[in-house]
């Protein structure tokens, strides 16, 4: 693999490579560990540290993987994950906690002695924006550092180098999820429906959308205490879009896509739930998101704006 990348002269892969070893030479590898879920970014970093560790002459073994499992994995996510680890041998530590209290079980019962941790987060992940290729955690969280790798990859930077090298991944991106998250609140990405073919293209497919990754993905209200308040008889889908990037015929896809997958798949809704599409053309603040997100039960929502 590291021979066809140096090949193609990529340049991305290439430096991600040897930041991973700086980072190796720096921290050593019994004060590291890797934050792996078996989703599409964090098999890109898989392939692109076992290149650096062959580079360094160390193994695979050497390096552990910590699982932080959610409730409501995907089966077929867990199988992926679990194949990844016997092929390449990593061994593994699995936490049930979320990511904080998960990262204190593992420094207390897995490896006191970690002092940094890779990650496969991106800057268009949720709560990234701020981070740097080496962050330290927040105040209150474990004197651990995060390391971040690929970073500044975008989600066509994340296929293109998966399908270049034709790498193994998760089979549920061919089914048209772009981010996978609990099996209850997670659909392949709407705007991958095509209602002429009935489905959902896979993931790669999303190339003029990227930041769109997450429009699959359920929003639900934190306060649960106005549940009473909420409307639960409709799907509302807020779109962010420039007029120019969607058309009739994608708003009938997005509408026919969440019909299909979550009003008859997730909620199993037999009297058949009105999906209602709503496209605005900016959303200062996001004034308008944080107002529906706490009035609608079912929210599915994307900004896809500076995709133009």
């Amino acid at each position: 693999l590291y021979a066809r990348i140096k090949a193609n002269n990529d340049k991305l892969s290439l430096d991600a490579i040897h930041f991973i070893q700086r980072t190796i030479d720096q921290y050593k590898l019994p004060h590291l560990a890797f934050s792996f879920n078996g989703g599409k970014d964090c098999v890109v970093l898989l392939y692109l540290i076992r290149i650096a560790l062959q580079l360094l002459n160390e193994r695979d073994e050497h390096l552990p993987i910590i699982w932080f499992q959610r409730n409501k994995e995907f089966k077929e996510l867990e199988e992926f994950l679990r194949f990844c680890v016997k092929r390449f041998k990593f061994p593994l530590f699995e936490t049930s906690n979320d990511y904080k209290n998960g990262l204190e079980h593992y420094l207390k019962n897995g490896n006191p002695q970690c002092r940094a941790v890779f990650l496969g987060q991106r800057r268009n992940d949720p709560w990234c924006g701020d981070l740097q290729l080496s962050t330290h955690c927040t105040s209150g969280w474990p004197d651990i550092m995060r390391i971040n790798p690929i970073l500044e990859w975008s989600h066509n930077d994340v296929w293109n180098f998966l399908l270049r090298y034709n790498l193994h991944y998760c089979c549920l991106y061919e089914h048209g999820y772009t981010s996978l998250g609990a099996t209850d609140a997670t659909i392949p990405n709407p705007l991958l429906y095509d209602r002429h073919l009935v489905k959902f293209n896979a993931a790669h497919k999303l190339t003029h959308y990227q930041n769109a990754e997450r429009f699959g993905r359920l929003i639900t209200p934190k306060i649960r205490e106005q549940k009473a308040d909420l409307i639960e008889d409709r799907v509302k889908v807020l779109i962010v879009a420039h007029s120019s990037q969607i058309d009739d015929n994608i708003l009938k896809n997005v509408k026919m896509g969440i019909e299909t997958s979550f009003v008859d798949g997730l909620l199993h809704n037999k009297q058949k739930m009105t999906v209602d599409v709503e496209v605005i053309d900016n959303d200062a603040n996001n004034e308008k998101f944080k107002r529906y997100k706490q009035r609608y039960l079912y929210l599915f929502y994307t900004n896809i704006r500076s995709d133009v």
